[in-house]
């Protein structure tokens, strides 16, 4: 046990000199706050690791089909991969559907955690959904209902949608977002 030279505790005024009566066991009390704090700095470092970005703004971890949004950064962006109408076909009839958007960045990976946006251009002919966030396989599924302007024209062949992805919380014109404009042809 610990005991000040001179007696006393150490708040009498005077934090004192400790001394040590069993050598043995200082030794290893030291060797357990050095080996605890060891694992807190290690365990911190690997943390801060497997979250930043690299230098060119792709996740650290390559062996990930699926990244966290947070992992990129400028100048690796998030691409608009694929989309497709999980509903049957759009045509002229149609009075609802549901759209599946997957988001992939630059850095081939997919993104999850991207925030998704779609809106059909010109505006008014289907409604436009909240935005939705990708999932583990960096995909989002969309529900649209039909607008009075729909459709825009009697010679309308195709609908074209505004499709947006962004990292939450950033500008939405600026860092990692994109945006694609793309075209879904009427069937039968």
């Amino acid at each position: 046990m610990a005991q000040l030279y001179g007696g006393g505790t150490p708040w009498n005024g005077s934090l004192g000199l400790w001394r040590f009566r069993h050598a043995a066991n200082a030794r290893r009390l030291l060797i357990a706050a050095v080996t605890a704090l060891t694992l807190v700095v290690v365990a911190a470092v690997g943390m801060a690791a497997t979250s930043a970005p690299g230098p060119n703004g792709c996740p650290t971890n390559k062996s990930l089909k699926t990244a966290p949004i947070a992992d990129l950064a400028p100048p690796a962006r998030t691409q608009i991969e694929a989309f497709d109408v999980l509903s049957g076909p759009i045509n002229e009839q149609s009075q609802t559907f549901t759209l599946k958007v997957r988001v992939g960045s630059t850095c081939s990976v997919n993104i999850k955690g991207a925030s998704v946006y779609v809106t059909a251009v010109p505006y008014n002919q289907f409604s436009i959904p909240a935005e939705e966030l990708t999932g583990d396989d960096g995909t989002a599924t969309l529900v649209f209902q039909r607008d009075a302007n729909f459709p825009a024209s009697s010679k309308q062949q195709q609908l074209t949608l505004f499709i947006r992805a962004t990292k939450p919380g950033e500008d939405k014109l600026a860092g990692v977002s994109t945006r694609r404009l793309v075209a879904v042809d009427f069937s039968n």
